[in-house]
């Protein structure tokens, strides 16, 4: 199932393959009378509770301990606009009467959740996935600054820090236009040192050619700014981390162009993402390339901008669910409900290439 604005996951339960996920729809429209429905407060709350930082959290938490007020009213404060945007995001059309006298509420409940360590196993895939963000392109007209690419993961690689999405998505855009590594709260996009296409002088595999690396330039940014992205370890993938079998379940990230917009009257990049599962069917017609068949895409109606997501694998048999990288989605259809992908050991052999 599919699930809006990144969040949490909504459980997972045993089956043969011994993990699959359930992922919560949320698309509800509402007029701006209407108050929200059981199931939106509680969307809005397991938002909150995955997207409020851990320091914030303690901090609230520690005030409400001592029974102490943890708001501050005063809008200068930036508090409760900082809640009040990342629930305007779930676009349930909520009112700004609504909003003004009952968000404080919704954050305390989330607190309290996190507090108990509600959502601890949800919360660590929406925090995992962090390592993938929107592909952007800067244009040289100002009222219109920035174009959605596609989707883009960034990983650390025998120390570089790269960016990694299929090189289709760049055909006839400048190299110093593209833009990467967009967080909220920061207008600084992390600065790249060069653009890698494989070369495909040696292959007739388009699949293999339909890679493109970005070397970030981390020596050009602060040690603040870096650390507040996230970077996939990709040093330990090697040997049975490779491998999987027809029908591992997998998670994937994107960015549908539909809903991750660009707002230029806010002057704001939309970061709408989804996070759905999808199963692995087998190979491709190219040998470095897998089949995905995803479970459910409904709330979205084509499946343009998924290039790039990627796909998250944890093996059944290991008790802390770790995380491997399966792959890249290099393209997909809504029509199909299938996608193709590159294999996680062909994107490490490119990187030691590239290297």
């Amino acid at each position: 199932m599919l699930a809006r604005n990144s969040t949490a996951l909504s459980g997972y339960s045993q089956d043969r393959t011994n993990l699959v996920f359930l992922i919560k729809q949320r698309i509800v429209l509402m007029s701006p009378e209407q108050s929200p429905s059981a199931t939106e407060r509680e969307s809005a709350i397991k938002h909150l509770a995955a997207n409020v930082s851990t320091e914030l959290v303690l901090s609230l938490a520690e005030r409400m301990r001592n029974k102490q007020s943890p708001w501050h009213v005063d809008d200068n404060s930036g508090l409760k606009l900082q809640f009040v945007k990342m629930i305007r995001r779930l676009g349930f059309g909520w009112s700004d009467e609504y909003l003004d006298g009952h968000w404080h509420e919704l954050v305390e409940e989330a607190v309290t959740r996190r507090q108990a360590g509600a959502y601890d196993f949800d919360l660590r895939i929406v925090d995992l996935l962090r390592f993938a963000g929107p592909l952007l392109f800067a244009n040289e007209d100002v009222s219109f600054p920035y174009s959605l690419g596609a989707t883009c993961m960034l990983v650390k690689f025998r120390g570089t820090y790269y960016g990694i999405t299929p090189a289709h998505c760049l055909k006839d855009r400048n190299d110093k236009s593209i833009r990467i590594g967009a967080v909220e709260q920061s207008e600084i996009f992390l600065p790249i040192r060069r653009v890698i296409r494989i070369n495909n002088s040696e292959t007739f595999d388009t699949d293999w050619c339909d890679l493109a690396f970005f070397e970030i330039a981390d020596d050009r940014i602060s040690r603040e700014e870096m650390a507040r992205r996230s970077f996939f370890e990709l040093d330990d993938h090697h040997g049975p981390a490779l491998k999987f079998a027809v029908n591992t379940p997998l998670v994937f990230k994107g960015y549908p162009f539909e809903i991750s917009k660009v707002d230029y009257d806010l002057k704001e990049i939309g970061r709408l993402s989804v996070i759905g599962d999808c199963s692995f069917r087998g190979p491709a017609e190219s040998r470095i390339c897998g089949i995905v068949q995803f479970n459910d895409l409904t709330g979205i109606t084509n499946a343009n901008g998924l290039s790039g997501s990627p796909l998250i694998r944890f093996d059944p048999l290991d008790a802390l669910h770790r995380p491997t990288l399966a792959g890249v989605i290099l393209r997909a259809t809504k029509e199909s409900m299938a996608g193709r992908f590159v294999y996680v050991g062909s994107i490490l052999k490119a990187l030691t290439q590239v290297r």
